[in-house]
């Protein structure tokens, strides 16, 4: 069941439409961080991918031609099997300011299988695919603008293996979509480094941009020049003339902007310091980087 909710956030400025699962249990999973602004559900319905399409573009149709929101002021939020409604949301109206999406997977299937007898494999496929096809990288790579993916360290729902931070699916999530942005950037080698990479936290991770020397500000003008001289659709070329440590760098960059660890287990609440919008590059309309 999903439950899909609007709230004027003050600091930000942009509206939030707030979409996450919480099982056979009315609001099993309440979020405080944003209660304090005062958030109302505006509907709640039967949890297969049609009507969860059908709420949540009812609720953009509401946002936009009834209450005068315009999409490039609408950030979407979407928690666990939410990150499936938000990212539908978001490739429908590719307009809005940006995606956030938390403690959520690439594809619903390995989940499923992971937790079923093996011998059953072939029937969970079927099952999945042809009623509750919750494929949200599919999604995802549909829609242009920020994402911001908030990784929760202990999460015992999408990760395959307990207590391993390498079986986290949200770290598929975020290298299909990178693979899928920035091409030329993700070989092999720098696939198996944000794998490396994605099975720590922390300070573990710092260690990864200690020892590639990373400059974000270089990483930064990089992206920018690529932009102010071709564009901003995606996939980009950047990178075709890097060498692998280069890539390596950009990729461990891209990760870090793209991606943030939150130490929790599935459905803590999210502190509201953890919610930031999604980073986006900004350019200048003559910014050449030489």
């Amino acid at each position: 069941m999903t439950s899909l909710k609007m709230f004027w956030d003050c600091i930000f400025s942009p509206r939030l439409v707030k979409i996450y699962g919480n099982g056979p249990v009315e609001r099993l999973y309440e979020p405080k961080t944003f209660e304090k602004w005062g958030d109302q559900v505006i509907n709640s319905g039967r949890p297969y991918p049609p009507q969860e399409k059908n709420a949540i573009d009812a609720v953009m149709q509401f946002a936009i031609n009834k209450l005068g929101y315009k999409p490039e002021n609408i950030i979407l939020f979407g928690w666990s099997i939410g990150g499936y409604t938000s990212t539908w949301a978001a490739m429908s109206y590719p307009d809005i300011k940006g995606l956030v999406l938390d403690a959520t997977f690439d594809d619903v299937l390995p989940l499923a299988v992971n937790h079923m007898p093996r011998w059953w494999g072939p029937i969970v496929e079927v099952a999945i695919r042809e009623h509750v096809n919750l494929n949200i990288i599919e999604n995802l790579v549909k829609y242009p603008g920020p994402v911001f993916i908030i990784r929760r360290t202990e999460d015992e729902v999408i990760c395959l293996r307990e207590h391993d931070l390498s079986s986290n699916r949200g770290n598929h999530l975020l290298m299909k979509l990178l693979m899928f942005r920035y091409p030329c950037i993700l070989d092999r080698t720098q696939t198996q480094l944000l794998k490396d990479y994605l099975a720590v936290t922390g300070a573990s991770q710092d260690e990864f941009f200690r020892k590639y020397g990373v400059d974000d500000n270089y990483c930064q003008s990089l992206l920018q020049s690529y932009i102010s001289e071709f564009s901003k659709s995606y996939p980009m070329k950047i990178g075709e003339e890097f060498g692998d440590m280069d890539k390596s760098r950009m990729a461990l960059f891209l990760a870090k902007k793209y991606m943030k660890d939150f130490k929790s287990t599935h459905c803590v609440n999210l502190p509201a310091e953890m919610f930031q919008p999604p980073w986006d590059v900004n350019v200048e309309g003559d910014f050449v980087f030489t």
